[in-house]
């Protein structure tokens, strides 16, 4: 995607896309990688644009030529263009980090369509099936309305002749056909293993400067306490010194005084780091500073059977 810039040439910031993690201190995801569709890199090709990655954040430049004493774009953008990008996290814990619903793989992918320059501040993430290979849909001979990143390109009414000309692309589609079905999808014809697909609009304008903001998930916390040494648990308590977690002691079934499991209260937006300190205390005597939870002790128990829904843990060990 990269290309390496000619010196002799000069080139301006035509626009640029950053995306931000809650998760992280300093907000940047650092594995993350800009792939461009097929059809964005046709038209970065064709109007003489260079696609720049710093960190997460892909900078936009076009080429410009001197005239009569000002820089002018070697080839001007007539009007609005799209651009679409798969971005792909190289996370195996992107999805513990994320406010997103778990999925399986990578058949599924969030999609985010941007339409202005601006700040995207997501309360979550939604993912759609992912589709590669033939086109799904016969646009031609069904009876339908299909829409294209939230554009309308062919309905009912549209003509036989016109629809012919329509040209699939890389992107995210909703189709509604005539009989009241209505499907959703995300294609493109290569199969690509990224985590999202973006898109956003960019015109022969300076400063078109976009930040998306993915949220870290909230989850509860859990710490299970076994010991060999200490008589009894249950007047033990797990206390925040900033009092920002509040933990409750899970009823024992076994009736084991030797373990004894702790929830938070509500679930804790994850960080990469935390300021306050957890420990154990026993008749107000401090008996062991806790660790913080690892993404990968993620745990699992069934909320609501009939309604299939699940609450998630990230669960630690402890020993005393």
């Amino acid at each position: 995607m990269l290309q390496k810039i000619n010196l002799n040439r000069k080139y301006i910031e035509l626009a640029s896309f950053e995306v931000n993690h809650e998760y992280y201190s300093n907000k940047i995801p650092p594995r993350l990688d800009f792939s461009p569709s097929v059809e964005t890199s046709k038209f970065l090709r064709d109007y003489k644009l260079i696609a720049k990655q710093i960190d997460s954040k892909i900078f936009i430049l076009q080429e410009v030529i001197n005239h009569e004493g000002n820089w002018k774009p070697r080839i001007p953008i007539e009007e609005n263009k799209v651009l679409s990008y798969f971005l792909n996290f190289n996370d195996e814990t992107f999805q513990v980090k994320s406010k997103i619903p778990f999925h399986a793989s990578k058949d599924e992918k969030f999609v985010i369509l941007c339409k202005e320059p601006k700040i995207y501040n997501l309360e979550k993430l939604s993912i759609h099936k992912y589709l590669s290979g033939p086109f799904p849909i016969n646009e031609i001979e069904e009876n339908l309305n299909m829409y294209f990143n939230n554009q309308l390109v062919t309905n009912i009414e549209t003509p036989r002749s016109l629809k012919k000309k329509f040209y699939i692309k890389s992107g995210f589609y909703k189709v509604n056909f005539d009989d009241g079905k209505k499907i959703e999808f995300l294609w493109s014809r290569e199969k690509i293993d990224a985590d999202a697909f973006i898109s956003f609009e960019i015109s022969q304008k300076t400063d078109q400067n976009y930040k998306l903001i993915i949220p870290s998930r909230e989850i509860y916390w859990q710490y299970e306490i076994n010991t060999k040494y200490i008589d009894n648990l249950d007047d033990c308590i797990i206390l925040d010194d900033l009092q920002i977690i509040s933990f409750e002691q899970k009823e024992n079934s076994n009736n084991q005084q030797k373990n004894i499991v702790y929830n938070s209260i509500s679930p804790v937006a994850l960080k990469e780091s935390y300021q306050n300190n957890l420990t154990i205390e026993k008749a107000g005597e401090k008996v062991l500073k806790l660790p913080f939870p690892e993404l990968k002790n993620l745990t699992i128990e069934k909320d609501n059977v009939k309604k299939r829904v699940n609450k998630y843990f990230l669960t630690t060990y402890v020993n005393l």
